[in-house]
């Protein structure tokens, strides 16, 4: 048998001559791998971090509950010191509570 006719290949089999470039199938695939592994890494640590330090929208929102006795003008200072700081109201829902309802205002 010649060579070149190896009935089983073997790693000489994967190397390529283009031009002195003798790395060969397994090289070329270890230089991917650690490529992939390298930007694996900074995806998973780098762009957290990167993340964090962006200013947040100003169209990302949240919910406030206050419970409040009625009639104190309270509703209308929350709203106002709101407003007075950047905060921008969207939805406003209000609800009477029981007196005896947990998380109310009781009278003396």
């Amino acid at each position: 048998m010649c060579g070149r006719c190896r009935p089983w290949p073997d790693d000489r089999d994967d190397r390529v001559d283009d031009g002195g470039n003798r790395h060969g199938l397994w090289g070329r695939l270890a230089i991917i791998a650690l490529a992939i592994a390298t930007a694996h890494f900074i995806i998973v640590f780098l762009f957290p971090r990167i993340a964090a330090q962006l200013p947040r929208s100003p169209y990302s929102g949240f919910a406030l509950r206050v419970v409040y006795e009625d009639g104190r003008g309270v509703l209308r200072d929350v709203l106002s010191e709101s407003t007075r700081h950047g905060f921008s109201i969207s939805h406003i829902e209000t609800r009477h509570l029981r007196r005896d309802a947990p998380g109310s205002a009781r009278s003396p």
